[in-house]
Order: C-alpha cells, then sequence, then structure tokens
C-alpha cells in the first residue's frame, strides 16, 4: 500500500512539475488592442467626452479637455461607434493646445487616415498653422482595466519577460514625442524612452524589463493643463505589480506660423498571465490529486 501510494505522489509531482513548466512558457495574452483597421469610424469626426465641455482660458485661447479617468465618461467619435470585432472600444483622453484662433481649431478628432495615404483609423490631435505665435500641444489616451480584453480585469497584471507594449505612430509634425504609460493603483507612471518619428514602435524584451519610468498626474481642473511630464526616471518595470491602465503620452512644440500634429493608428498590450493566477489552479489540482490518493489507500 505504501509503495502504491509512493507512486502516486510521484506521478503527482511529474503532473505538477509538467504543468509549472507550462505555466513559466506562458504565451503573452493581448490585453489592449486598438486599431489597425480602417472600421473604427466612416469619416473624419470630432472625438468628445460626453458630459464635458470644451474649455477656453486666457488670450491665447489655450482649448483643454479635461482627463477624468475613470471618474468620466470614456473618448467616443462625436455620432458614437462600435468597435471591429475583437478590438478595444473604450478609452479615455485629455488635451490642450495653445495659441488658438477659434474653436474649430480645437484639434481633437479622430479621423479616416485614407487621407492621408495609409490603410487605418487614426487618432490624431492637430493644430493647423495660421497662428501668428509659437504654440505647443499635449494630449492624453488611457486604457483601462475594465476594459481590457481576454478578461483582463480579473487578472492580475504586470509587465513580466514575454510583454510588450506596441505603439504605431502616424504623423509627428513639428518637434514631437511619444510615451508610454502605466498605472499602478492612483499613480501614473511615464517612460523614459520617448519615440520622435513616425511608424512602429515597440517596448519588449530587455528593453521592456530595463526600462525606467517617471512618476506622472495627468488630473488637472476645468482650465488647467495635463501635468507636466517627468525630468527624472527612477522607477523599474519589475516594480509594476498590479497595473491597472496602460496609456499614451502626445506632447509637441511648433513655431509661429507652422501645424503641429501627434497622431497614432494603434495601440496594442500584450502580458504574460500572473504565475500566481497560474498557480492556484496547481495548487487544486494538487489538492483533488492528495485527496483521491488518501482514499485509495485506506
Amino acid at each position: 500500500m505504501k509503495t502504491k501510494m509512493r507512486s502516486q505522489i510521484v506521478g503527482l509531482g511529474v503532473i505538477l512539475a509538467v504543468l509549472t513548466v507550462g505555466a513559466t512558457s506562458a504565451q503573452a495574452t493581448l490585453m489592449v488592442d486598438w486599431g489597425g483597421s480602417a472600421d473604427y469610424v466612416a469619416a473624419t469626426q470630432a472625438i468628445v467626452v460626453p458630459g464635458i465641455a470644451f474649455n477656453t482660458s486666457g488670450s491665447s485661447r489655450t482649448a483643454y479637455y479635461v482627463f477624468t479617468g475613470t471618474a468620466g465618461t470614456s473618448s467616443e467619435p462625436a455620432s458614437g461607434y462600435t468597435p471591429p470585432s475583437g478590438k478595444s472600444g473604450v478609452f479615455y483622453s485629455g488635451s490642450y493646445i495653445t495659441a488658438l484662433t477659434s474653436t474649430a481649431n480645437r484639434g481633437w478628432s479622430q479621423r479616416e487616415v485614407a487621407n492621408v495615404g495609409v490603410t487605418n483609423d487614426y487618432i490624431n490631435y492637430r493644430r493647423g498653422g495660421s497662428a501668428d505665435t509659437a504654440y505647443e500641444i499635449m494630449a492624453f489616451d488611457a486604457y483601462y482595466k475594465e476594459d481590457f480584453l481576454n478578461g483582463g480585469a480579473a487578472q492580475t497584471v504586470s509587465l513580466e519577460s514575454g510583454s510588450a507594449i506596441t505603439l504605431d505612430i502616424q504623423i509627428a509634425l513639428s518637434a514631437v514625442q511619444f510615451q508610454l504609460a502605466v498605472l499602478q493603483g492612483s499613480q501614473w507612471y511615464v517612460s523614459e524612452t520617448a519615440y520622435t518619428t513616425t511608424g512602429a514602435k515597440a517596448l519588449s524584451g530587455a528593453s521592456l524589463q530595463n526600462e525606467n519610468w517617471g512618476l506622472w498626474n495627468p488630473n488637472g481642473g476645468a482650465n488647467s493643463r495635463l501635468g507636466a511630464l517627468p525630468v527624472t526616471f527612477g522607477s523599474a518595470t519589475s516594480g509594476f505589480t498590479d497595473i491597472d491602465a496602460f496609456g499614451v503620452v502626445m506632447y509637441g512644440t511648433t513655431p509661429a506660423n507652422n501645424s503641429i500634429g501627434v497622431a497614432y493608428s494603434q495601440f496594442s498590450v500584450d502580458v504574460v498571465p500572473e504565475p500566481g493566477v497560474l498557480s492556484l489552479g496547481l495548487f487544486g489540482i494538487g489538492a483533488l490529486f492528495l485527496m483521491r490518493i488518501r482514499r485509495s489507500v485506506r
């Protein structure tokens, strides 16, 4: 009887070892997938935040859309839209653009990118070149855990080995930069890595694991800018043990009478399921197996 019990326990060990190896080599799961499609909007449309008014302030007519996060209503094209199957449809935004000549130049719009010769819809923040003073633009889009794909809201999300954040920049006029952002608890962090040219960008592998992040607060009042970008980056990727949101921060400046624009056509995040979640499953399997062994040796 003892020999039988030993063999069953050995069998349990083999099973758990196999499952553990499978758990540690789990494939990344797509949690955020915005864009990469021409199906978001049928034509150029303004992006609006229902219930939040467009604000202007001062002689330069700086335009503000306040970032409200989960406390507010998600951003969407003016007529609303349904995202393509399997895509993230919900995002939250905030922006400011200085030196406007009229509210029509607020520059917060989602355009059909056929207008510029590429194939996918994109989110575009832009100011034309008629202003006779230099100006700047800053925008922020966030994608929250409760809106993640593939059951992300129920999982602990971190950026372990195998994770990747991908951004496809379509337009970058004048001096601009794009940075990635993560939210843990109530604190946002912005990547030290900044992208300044068009094309697909990816923070993954060793670059992601070695990335440094700076504290950032995007929230503001009705006529206040998004928070100033961090100048120090002292937080490591490994410190993000339960991420609540991912985002894109866009910033640019331009001299007088020049256009400026920041836009992206795709933003995606892949993360590997947490070992802690998988370990619970292994523990449950082990417990059932031990119960069976106990019954069999009575």
